[in-house]
């Protein structure tokens, strides 16, 4: 049949689950209709094959990529946002795509551009409106798929997992009801892209998450009744197979060959990327990057179904547009002479000596040759600013070369400096800030051990009894009462592990060889000693650890402390709960109420944590980090 491209036979039989999918809405054929069948047969081959893109301002997109999810059950990603971001990139910098009309969702987008199930289906929504019929749709979703009683399902960054398919269609997005969407709005051709069998989404990160049938069959148009004129479907995987994500790149090893592909590597001799030319590039480049980082034993075979394109005719991307129209969309020059005049033209005005080298390589004695000479000439003249742009431009790229593969933020801080205007500063943004995220999960990692450290050693363990007393009776269990910064454990022999905080013991005193007056849920509990010396030896290490040898108490912040000193706070932090007139905390400058932030330059979030940290400066003193109703203060305070 002449209206498809060979591909769609080459990889029909081929199903996958990843960055792109295309697929056809298939209608319930009798059998016994035939003059029906004749019928849709001949309306088939009325439909002309397309060759080329709607015009630039034809051409929408909705790209999706999820990383993090709110529930806890499904396991993050590390490369879908980044997916989404780059594909978003290319589309506008190489397909022709406008900016404004790529619309990205990603967990590493503001508020009102995160992927959740409302804004996906809002932004689907407005798109039906604005995307012309004889435009093109480009859908493209990275991050978590399932499937549940033959269904198929992608995870917004807000869904749910469940077992229950009620629930789990009111979270996550049916591809059935996406796909739906998108045939209501009888567009001339569409495109969806896919990226969702990575791994178990609510299983252990490397578990695998194979593609079935039901997700291939799930999107699927009908050219026959008019549903799409032209449609594509690019899969990362086979079914039965899974998706692996590249380490070194943070991205998908699928989308990663798609944004190499449209930037030209899949390229023909006229810096055109035609659909045939993608397909084939993303089919080698893909197993062969996971052969080498993964091994031979991971596999994962891209493939693509397409209907009613002329693939290797179809341009989807331009990397030399002195040979193509603007839009991409190239008309064949048979003159050669004309081809030569068209050529001049687009490189007439420019000031870039490549472009000049270039139409003398290809037209070494043209009707342009001389004048393509002089200005060659005229740009290499010393001190000439071309010429100084070139260098500029090949110094840039050498320096971006020495650290692209970098994971220091100081490393893309210089580039954006040197090169405030460079052609990688968005890049280096984006790789800056995430070398800005992984450096503080190292540092605070660190602070973690430090303070973990400071705990342990300042911990004492004592050797009690604890219980009740009630008029004549009393029940007492042998235990042991571990004493830590900002905390006390008691471990008895029954087994039991009571914790108690400083609140606990703020009536507490000592009686003979007992501490009592200890606050223990609904009653007083007390400590058994051996004898008055042993129950004052706890007490004083209850006191110390409580007041930090300071004079202030610390508590967590609760909303209850934060409605007692008039905080506006969401309950997270460490709090001066009291400050004893006259003590070094006072002198200090502590007063009630301070959230205290970080203790030595480390973050504190709990009382043993900060107990631990400002005990361990001893006379000399530690830095404190506080938060004042919003100002930031920074004292010294020693014991």
């Amino acid at each position: 049949m002449n209206s498809s491209s060979p591909l769609q036979w080459r990889f029909s039989k081929i199903a996958v689950c990843t960055l792109a999918l295309f697929t056809s809405f298939a209608s319930a054929q009798t059998p016994s209709a035939t003059t029906e069948t004749v019928a849709n047969s001949r309306q088939l081959q009325q439909i002309e094959p397309q060759k080329t893109l709607p015009a630039k301002a034809k051409r929408w997109a909705l790209v999706i990529g999820v990383d993090q999810y709110t529930d806890s059950q499904i396991s993050p990603l590390k490369g879908a946002a980044n997916d989404a971001r780059m594909l978003a990139d290319s589309l506008v910098h190489y397909a022709g795509f406008p900016q404004d009309q790529v619309v990205l969702l990603a967990t590493d987008q503001p508020a009102e551009r995160q992927p959740t199930r409302v804004n996906i289906l809002r932004r689907l929504a407005n798109l039906s409106s604005a995307v012309p019929k004889d435009g093109l749709l480009l859908f493209s979703f990275a991050g978590h798929g399932m499937e549940r009683s033959n269904q198929a399902y992608l995870l917004p960054s807000d869904a749910q997992i469940a077992d229950e398919i009620s629930f789990l269609e009111d979270t996550a997005l049916s591809i059935t009801r996406i796909k739906e969407r998108i045939r209501t709005m009888a567009l001339q051709q569409v495109m969806i892209l896919l990226d969702a069998c990575r791994n178990d989404p609510g299983g252990r990160a490397d578990a695998p998450n194979n593609l079935t049938q039901n997700f291939v069959n799930a999107l699927s148009f009908d050219r026959r009744n008019h549903e799409v004129e032209a449609f594509a479907v690019l899969y990362a995987t086979a079914i039965g197979q899974r998706a692996y994500e590249y380490g070194e790149k943070r991205q998908g090893y699928f989308t990663w060959a798609i944004v190499e592909g449209l930037k030209g590597e899949a390229a023909n001799e006229r810096g055109e990327v035609t659909l045939a030319q993608l397909v084939k590039y993303v089919q080698e480049a893909v197993p062969k990057r996971i052969a080498i980082d993964l091994g031979a034993s991971k596999q994962q075979r891209p493939f693509a179904t397409i209907e009613g394109y002329l693939a290797d005719q179809l341009v989807l991307s331009v990397t030399d547009p002195r040979r193509v129209e603007s839009n991409a969309v190239v008309t064949s020059i048979n003159d050669a002479g004309a081809a030569e005049v068209a050529y001049w033209d687009t490189i007439k005005n420019s000031s870039n000596p490549g472009d000049f080298k270039a139409y003398l390589r290809d037209y070494p004695q043209g009707q342009f040759s001389e004048i393509a000479r002089n200005r060659l000439n005229t740009l290499a003249t010393p001190g000439n600013s071309e010429t100084r742009a070139e260098t500029d431009r090949a110094t840039e790229l050498a320096f971006w070369d020495s650290i692209k593969n970098s994971t220091s933020a100081a490393d893309f801080s210089a580039y954006i400096k040197k090169f405030p205007n460079g052609q990688f500063v968005e890049l280096a943004n984006n790789r800056l800030k995430l070398a800005e995220v992984e450096a503080k999960k190292e540092r605070d990692k660190v602070a973690a051990t430090k303070l973990a450290q400071m705990i342990q050693e300042q911990s004492k363990t004592f050797k009690i009894s604890w219980g009740y007393r009630g008029g004549l009776a009393e029940r007492f269990w042998p235990a042991q009462l571990v004493v830590s910064p900002g905390n006390f454990k008691i471990v008895d022999d029954e087994g039991r592990d009571v914790q108690w905080s400083c609140a606990s013991f703020a009536q507490a005193v000592v009686d003979g060889s007992y501490i009592r007056e200890i606050g223990c849920g609904v009653g007083k509990c007390r400590l058994k000693t051996e004898s008055r010396a042993a129950a004052d030896k706890i007490f004083e290490a209850i006191n110390t650890t409580c007041k930090g040898s300071v004079g202030i108490r610390l508590e967590v912040l609760t909303p209850e402390y934060a409605r007692q000193f008039g905080l506006d706070s969401d309950g997270a932090g460490i709090v001066v709960a009291a400050v004893l007139p006259g003590s070094i905390a006072e002198r200090s400058g502590i007063k009630q109420g301070d959230i205290i932030e970080e203790v030595l330059h480390l973050p504190v979030k709990t009382l043993q944590e900060t107990v631990a940290a400002i005990r361990s400066g001893g006379s000399q003193g530690v830095e404190l980090l506080l938060n004042r109703r919003g100002e930031k203060i920074v004292v010294r305070i020693g014991i």
